[in-house]
């Protein structure tokens, strides 16, 4: 009998620490795709940034010859097209698609960080 009641509450902490794994990896699976998609819009504006920083410099340089009262040199005009040109290139705001990114499935040690010291191999920590 106790046998028995020893076998029956040690399978229900067996069920209790896989039902609380499960909802562990869940988690740590929404806070993954969160931080990707966290990190990618990161990269974007640091892009853009440095687009707008590109920008900024080639308007400074524009507006310096334009008071100067002299036309710039053909290869400094042909400099500063062409760095204008990098920073559209840069610039994620120019295609509005580039703020979608495609989330990867995660894999097991991605999940590591967001488990609060769970195994992303099971609830026992077994691979």
């Amino acid at each position: 009998m106790y046998r028995d009641l020893r076998a029956r509450k040690a399978d229900l902490e067996r069920q209790a620490r896989l039902l609380r794994w499960e909802v562990a990896m869940e988690r740590a699976r929404a806070a993954f795709r969160e931080d990707y998609e966290r990190r990618h819009l990161n990269a974007l504006a640091s892009r853009w940034e440095e687009a707008m920083r590109l920008r900024s410099f080639v308007d400074a340089m524009t507006k310096r010859a334009s008071e100067n009262g002299s036309e710039p040199a053909a290869d400094a005009t042909a400099a500063l097209a062409r760095a204008s040109a990098i920073a559209d290139s840069l610039d994620p705001t120019s295609r509005l698609e580039s703020v979608l990114c495609e989330i990867p499935e995660p894999k097991p040690d991605n999940l590591t960080p967001f488990l609060g010291g769970l195994s992303p191999y099971g609830p026992d920590g077994h691979r």
